[in-house]
């Protein structure tokens, strides 16, 4: 959080703070120039600056590459990851302010090259896209995998409502398998939507509880026509810790009366309702 707090002050101050001959020379550095070497000079620029500077020339960077190669953030950031790993976070910050629609790919690509920075880059991005939350969480795991548990954590962060889940989930695991951590997300997806509630997981990979209005073990959850089963006891073996959810739709329900096709052959009525005598 202190790093998004952070890159906040950096979006609101980076002109004001920068001295006019630094503005000039990150904007020298990237005007008229090929995306190629916009990402290049990107790093350059950040690695090149005093560590009392370095958050403020990294916003002013994603900013100016923003007005003419505005789709190359997610590749400004990683570069500016890998070159300044302690700047990810603050870059990754500012390229989800600029361009939400990339925030997958910012995580992704920011989190293969700097693994160690993870969670901090997810947080970061979480920050203006928290909806997101499934999609930039698996996008991270998927980039970094020793860092399932970090991940986890920061988007617990900026989904409070999904916080006490998270906590549960994570309650006395130090290491989170990517495969535990991506079911996780899964589950908290399904809380978000409705379709469960106040589901909670062991992730020591024994017991799958669901309280609705009490905690029980394997309670179907009924919700809107739907069926999802939860097993109470998986193989802790398993790489995941919960197979994925069977969704079921209800049963087609079966008519209370017989239906007769075509006019009986010992009735006298005909169509319309008329009898009519024998000639």
């Amino acid at each position: 959080m202190a790093v998004v707090l952070l890159a906040g002050v950096c979006v609101t101050k980076a002109d004001d703070a920068l001295s006019a001959a630094k503005q000039a020379e990150i904007k020298t550095a990237l005007t008229g120039v090929s995306l190629t070497e916009a990402v290049k000079s990107s790093a350059v620029l950040v690695a090149g600056t005093s560590t009392s500077e370095r958050s403020l020339v990294t916003v002013a960077v994603l900013r100016e590459v923003a007005h003419t190669h505005v789709t190359a953030l997610p590749k400004v950031v990683a570069a500016i990851a890998r070159s300044t790993p302690d700047m990810a976070g603050v870059a990754a910050s500012e390229a989800a302010r600029l361009h939400p629609e990339e925030a997958v790919s910012i995580a992704r690509m920011a989190s293969q090259v700097a693994p160690g920075q993870a969670g901090s880059i997810v947080e970061s991005v979480l920050f203006y896209s928290p909806t997101s939350f499934r999609e930039v969480g698996e996008a991270a795991i998927n980039a970094a995998p020793s860092q399932a548990r970090a991940i986890l954590n920061a988007v617990a962060v900026n989904n409070l409502d999904l916080k006490p889940y998270f906590d549960n989930a994570l309650a006395g695991n130090a290491v989170v398998s990517p495969a535990a951590a991506k079911d996780v997300l899964r589950h908290a997806t399904l809380i978000s939507k409705g379709v469960a509630k106040h589901l909670s997981v062991d992730l020591a990979g024994a017991q799958v509880a669901q309280n609705n209005s009490a905690y029980g073990y394997a309670k179907p959850l009924n919700t809107s026509g739907l069926n999802l089963n939860l097993p109470a006891q998986v193989n802790s073996g398993s790489p995941a810790f919960l197979p994925p959810p069977v969704f079921t739709a209800p049963a087609t329900p079966v008519p209370s009366t017989p239906i007769v096709s075509g006019p009986s052959s010992t009735s006298a009525e005909q169509s319309g309702g008329r009898k009519y005598s024998a000639p």
